[in-house]
């Protein structure tokens, strides 16, 4: 199958791309700690020039005092040394992230109606 995909997506790449780009996907956990206790995790990859940010989650005693912040700003510096153009994440409709991703500095760029766990979802976008 390797042997298969690799000369089939240079075909593909190179009608789309100009030129074989066969994409490497890096994955990378952030922590955030505080008195030896983990407090937040920011879950991430890198793709093709894009930042996806799949989970970011911080303990309820720690919301609201920089942490999230903190995470977020750890990972865009990250991007750039990547060369990354791009982050992007989806959040739930509603949900008080929404206003947190707005302060970072993202966009909303699209809805997905009836997504995951047939919920409506957010994406939000920011450029580097």
């Amino acid at each position: 199958m390797k042997s298969f995909s690799d000369k089939e997506w240079a075909i593909a790449d190179t009608e789309h791309f100009g030129k074989p780009s066969r994409w490497q996907e890096e994955n990378y956990y952030i922590t955030a700690i505080e008195k030896n206790e983990l407090v937040g995790v920011l879950h991430f990859n890198i793709k093709a020039g894009v930042v996806e940010i799949i989970t970011i989650i911080v303990t309820h005693k720690h919301t609201n005092q920089g942490t999230g912040t903190k995470l977020m700003e750890k990972v865009e510096i990250i991007a750039k040394n990547k060369k990354a153009h791009k982050l992007f994440l989806i959040t739930g409709k509603g949900w008080k992230s929404t206003n947190f991703y707005k302060k970072m500095g993202f966009k909303q760029t699209g809805e997905l109606k009836k997504h995951l766990l047939k919920k409506d979802w957010l994406e939000f976008s920011k450029f580097i």
